[in-house]
């Protein structure tokens, strides 16, 4: 897909947080390869560590570090990082800290910004973000030296999601399929607005192709809503949560809680209420719910995600096919679920299947 028809993060703020020289404790700097002008650090092949301890130990608002690598030709390895706390949370056996536990991939030539964002690190304990940091440690791996330049600390202008814009769904879509006539026609004339209306005019009238989605029988209970009823009050996966829901939450602290809660199976019992009762409060609830998370959480743009709860590719798997195709069908008439939602999930159907095709396996 072209960038222009994605919507991209932007730099508010930079500044380096170690230069070069800050970097090359117990390593070598080489004048052959520059970075701003000054010799980057050459780590050797192997496994090798830059350890820095930052002279201000509260890196809050910055969102995400970037790590200048120059590589040569035909170089392969991988880079992750760690960022150490001081503080430790009450119960847990160790420090507070943020990981990465899928690291990124070095098979380019020159340099490149590896960029660690906020959200791609799993979190270790209940800290405040990146506060009190006691050292960040960037890991390499690399069959051939690489070069190191400073290590960048930056503030991010976030995008809301999904990331692809009405164009971009547009373009992605075959028009010339049957039934999409109305679509095309909307599109050929700019009229992006008619377009969703007529996509969605569509997917409610056709027949083909065929799918299991929405059309399962339930059996009804008495107490077939009672775990629906708790995932509106906000009560999930025996944690409750505030009125309006963070999805970066982690209220016990260890990383599991929040990789089940990214993976939505909480949101079935409500897709099954919906369809027992057809009362709208439950469209409604999955509506806030799928919104407010599509928004806040908009897919990684040329990185695996690291350990990110929200696109960690289980996670990203689980949700789609335990629950999302079954909310979108059962409530693809619903009232109480508008359409600016379902136009929201087919882009991110799109996000998912990307970003899966793209980071399917291991390092």
């Amino acid at each position: 897909m072209k960038t222009d028809h994605l919507k991209l993060d932007r730099i508010k703020k930079e500044i380096v947080l170690a230069p070069p020289e800050a970097l090359a404790k117990g390593l070598k700097t080489d004048r052959k390869v520059m970075w701003r002008g000054a010799p980057a650090v050459r780590v050797e092949p192997g496994k090798g560590e830059l350890v820095i301890r930052p002279a201000r130990g509260d890196l809050r608002p910055f969102d995400q570090f970037a790590v200048p690598v120059h590589a040569g030709e035909g170089t392969r390895g991988s880079i992750g990082m760690e960022v150490r706390l001081s503080s430790h949370t009450e119960g847990i056996q160790h420090p507070d800290r943020f990981f990465i536990n899928c690291r990124t991939r070095i098979d380019w030539t020159g340099w490149r910004n590896v960029e660690f964002p906020y959200e791609n690190f799993l979190i270790y304990g209940i800290p405040e973000g990146w506060s009190p940091v006691q050292e960040v440690v960037v890991s390499i791996r690399a069959d051939q030296p690489v070069h190191v330049g400073g290590l960048l600390l930056q503030h991010r202008t976030r995008v809301t999601g999904p990331r692809m814009t009405d164009e971009g769904l547009f373009e992605e879509l075959d028009l010339s399929c049957p039934g999409m006539e109305g679509v095309a026609r909307a599109v050929k004339r700019g009229d992006l607005k008619g377009a969703k209306r007529a996509l969605l005019d569509h997917l409610r009238s056709r027949t083909r192709p065929r799918h299991i989605y929405g059309k399962r029988a339930e059996v009804g209970r008495d107490d077939s809503t009672a775990a629906a009823d708790r995932v509106c009050g906000h009560h999930i996966n025996g944690q409750q949560l505030g009125k309006e829901i963070d999805w970066r939450a982690n209220p016990i602290g260890y990383l599991e809680w929040m990789h089940a809660f990214n993976r939505h199976s909480f949101m079935g019992s409500v897709v099954t209420a919906y369809k027992v009762t057809k009362d709208e409060k439950y469209a409604k609830k999955l509506d806030y719910l799928m919104s407010t998370w599509m928004a806040t959480n908009p897919a990684p743009v040329d990185n695996n995600g690291g350990g990110d709860p929200a696109w960690e590719t289980l996670s990203t798997a689980c949700r789609i096919y335990m629950v999302w195709m079954e909310m979108f069908f059962t409530l693809l008439n619903a009232p109480g679920f508008r359409d600016e939602t379902r136009i929201a999930m087919l882009k991110s159907f799109w996000d998912h299947a990307e970003h899966l095709m793209d980071f399917h396996g291991g390092l």
